[in-house]
């Protein structure tokens, strides 16, 4: 089994995300003839709600290394979009402003649902509630509450995703389902998948608005790499580090210790390949500088990890 890449993020830790990004149909809506393979993983919660928050991804450990997802449609006359993974297709209509769910069927189960289940609303800001007013039905709350309460059991998925600007498909998902029984949820399965950031830049060749994007965004980081100053800056209270990268391909990070901790640092490719060996060295207080001669690579982009007291930090870095 093949072991779990890292994780490449626009604007993100390479180990983990930030969820800032504001979703559109142009831009996120699925397609007709779109094929990526995901990983399955063990499951990760998705943790606290809020702004500025990062999620590290970096323990997961794969289970199934090549998960095909692929979409199509019914017929050349249908405006109804099936999703097909793990021998169950899904269900999936654009109605207005939201992608709704239909139901799903695979070769034990037909579901249908009676009112169909508004999964995303164009555009939709991360972090922010579901707008009932562009849903194409509204319930009442105290009927389902009535239903959660006396029916003799139900079925609760909760779905958790993640996206990043300039890909279509969320980064990583997560899901998990409960039974509930007379108001008391039992847990029956969970899982999660990452969709590895490569197979949206080149499986899906034809998405020219996100690859613009992604252009859009490396044409950024490279300006902010070359207008002549230290190159990135951050500090906390266990690190103050910058990093820049000079004409001949040399990259250097210089960072001071707060506190006396372990300290490893690596450099990667976007696919996750280690590209140097992981430094790694118990330190005090102090200055420190490390260097990574990239004259040997080819332009692109890569990914230096820095992790100070088994806390991760990140950067995505860009050779030309």
């Amino acid at each position: 089994m093949k072991p779990l890449l890292f994780l490449s993020f626009v604007l993100a830790l390479p180990l983990g995300l930030f969820c800032q990004t504001t979703l559109d149909s142009s831009c996120n809506l699925p397609r007709p003839g779109d094929r990526l393979a995901k990983q399955q993983v063990d499951y990760k919660a998705p943790g606290a709600a809020g702004a500025d928050l990062v999620w590290d991804f970096s323990d997961q450990t794969p289970l199934n290394d090549h998960y095909e997802l692929k979409y199509r449609t019914l017929n050349t006359c249908s405006d109804t979009l099936a999703g097909i993974e793990h021998r169950t297709m899904y269900y999936y209509h654009l109605r207005g402003d939201s992608l709704c769910s239909l139901g799903y069927e695979n070769p034990t189960t037909l579901i249908r649902y009676h009112r169909p289940e508004a999964l995303l609303v164009f555009p939709s800001i991360p972090g922010s509630a579901l707008r009932t007013d562009t849903l194409p039905f509204i319930l009442n709350r105290d009927s389902i509450d009535w239903y959660l309460a006396n029916d003799s059991s139900s079925l609760q998925v909760d779905t958790w995703r993640w996206y990043a600007d300039g890909y279509r498909y969320p980064i990583f998902e997560s899901v998990s389902g409960s039974v509930c029984c007379l108001g008391k949820a039992s847990p029956y399965f969970a899982t999660s998948f990452y969709y590895p950031p490569h197979e949206q830049c080149y499986a899906l060749g034809e998405d020219s608005e996100n690859r613009q994007k992604r252009e859009d965004l490396s044409e950024k980081e490279y300006s902010a790499f070359n207008d002549g100053s230290e190159g990135r800056d951050y500090s906390d209270d266990r690190v103050s580090y910058s990093i820049r990268i000079d004409s001949q391909g040399e990259l250097r990070i210089d960072y001071l210790l707060n506190e006396p901790a372990e300290v490893l640092v690596g450099l990667y490719d976007l696919q996750g390949r280690q590209l140097c060996p992981v430094r790694q060295q118990q330190s005090p207080v102090g200055n420190y500088t490390e260097t990574f001669s990239l004259s040997d690579f080819p332009d692109g982009e890569y990914l230096l990890r820095l992790v100070v007291g088994g806390k991760t930090y990140g950067e995505k870095v860009l050779k030309r």
